[in-house]
């Protein structure tokens, strides 16, 4: 089997209102990578070019977000009591690449694991607007070309070093990551043997 989560689709109208609050919305509750997108920090490299939304934060998304997630784990025949949510540090984010000059897109990177709990970070990220070219994500120095708009693909975000290539002029990137924390034996032994590189 691949990353991809076959069957897994975002709905239309879910899909809409994302795409719409992501181009539309210029609060402050929109981050860089590590300050406000309204800060002149937003304008180093590292922060050039994106923006995230942590969804817990808009509570109408959040709870379609949480919905559609459980739909998910349904859907993929997973089992809800060896996966929760994360609430805090990366939870259900909305994020955004759009160009920026200098822009270095998402760095090599990998997401920390649960200290209190060791339980294993995992992405569930679904591309609800590809750029005709650039934003390709990167896992273990690869480009995953089957990660098109429309899909969804599991990430073992703590496992795999991983990163996103910038966006050209005039074009943007935008992405629901769900974000979950599952249980270490679940993850060793059932998700790492069905979602393979």
């Amino acid at each position: 089997m691949s990353l991809i989560l076959q069957g897994a689709v975002v709905p239309d109208n879910f899909k809409k209102k994302l795409i719409d609050f992501a181009k539309n919305d210029n609060s402050d509750q929109w981050r860089a990578f590590n300050c406000s997108i309204n800060d002149k920090e937003s304008q180093t490299k590292l922060n050039r070019g994106r923006k995230i939304y942590r969804l817990p934060d808009y509570p109408e998304l959040y709870n379609e977000a949480v919905e559609f997630g459980r739909s998910v784990i349904d859907q993929q025949g997973l089992k809800h009591d060896m996966i929760a949510e994360i609430t805090d540090g990366i939870p259900h984010t909305l994020n955004m690449l759009f160009h920026s000059p200098g822009a270095l897109g998402i760095q090599k990177h990998t997401d920390p694991d649960d200290d209190d709990t060791g339980w294993k970070h995992m992405r569930w990220n679904f591309l609800l607007k590809e750029p005709a070219e650039g934003g390709e994500v990167v896992i273990e120095n690869k480009i995953y070309n089957e990660f098109t708009e429309g899909k969804g693909m599991v990430l073992f975000s703590s496992k795999w070093f991983h990163r996103v290539l910038p966006v050209p002029e005039n074009e943007e990137r935008i992405l629901l990551s769900l974000g979950y924390c599952v249980e270490p034996e679940y993850y060793r032994n059932v998700l790492l043997k069905r979602y393979t590189l």
